[in-house]
């Protein structure tokens, strides 16, 4: 039989031992909970980022076109080019939202640079450039023949906030972070 001070120590040892072993899981498993709270939330705010990445040139596309449609300018090669620029600035934007971002979201990016490229491509066709016809001939002077027609572009772009709204929107505000600002640009760039 053994000794009673034994069994006093094996029992008083497997508490500690138990114990120990409890409360290392139980940092663990917070540990890990916490680490994956981080991770969504790092995702969401590259997510957020990419978003307003794509949406800025975006608007600034539609800028760019709306300038180069109203007149004559003595610089149409520059604006052509900067129309060219944001147009392929939206095209790798969409590209990097819809790795980052859920389906929906993935395809209304990815039809918003198909509108983009599609204008830009509207504008060089219907660019009708000539030389400055003064002694240094520096400029292509020049204009857009025919009207845009920004109704897919405009419908791409409500899509793209759409998109966005679904997925922030059913988050608690702690968690959206600063999702409150697509309401905000959307109602300015609305017409």
């Amino acid at each position: 039989m053994p000794d009673g001070s034994l069994l006093t120590a094996l029992i008083t040892t497997a508490g500690t031992v138990g114990g120990v072993a409890v409360t290392l899981w139980g940092t663990v498993r917070r540990e890990s909970v916490q680490a994956e709270r981080d991770r969504m939330r790092h995702a969401l705010e590259a997510r957020q980022s990419a978003y307003g990445e794509l949406l800025g040139p975006a608007t600034q596309l539609r800028v760019q076109l709306e300038l180069a449609g109203q007149r004559s300018w003595r610089d149409l090669d520059v604006k052509l080019a900067a129309i060219d620029e944001h147009a392929r600035t939206v095209g790798q934007r969409a590209a990097q939202v819809a790795v980052l971002a859920p389906g929906e979201t993935a395809e209304a990016a990815r039809a918003l640079a198909a509108a983009a490229t599609a204008l830009a491509a509207f504008a060089a066709r219907h660019a009708e450039l000539k030389y400055d016809p003064g002694p240094e001939k520096r400029f292509l002077i020049g204009e857009i023949r025919a009207p845009f027609d920004f109704a897919a572009f405009d419908a791409r772009l409500a899509e793209m906030y759409q998109a966005i709204d679904a997925e922030l929107g059913d988050r608690h505000p702690a968690e959206r972070g600063s999702s409150g600002r697509w309401a905000r640009i959307r109602r300015t760039t609305r017409r």
